[in-house]
């Protein structure tokens, strides 16, 4: 339980780090 959430939550880590560097490559 522990580590899949750990595991959910790396993941949306992730997402959200590549959501922010598109974002970040459209504004330059």
């Amino acid at each position: 339980m522990f580590i899949i959430g750990e595991a959910i939550r790396g993941m949306g880590y992730h997402l959200r780090l590549a959501r922010l560097y598109r974002y970040w490559r459209n504004v330059q």
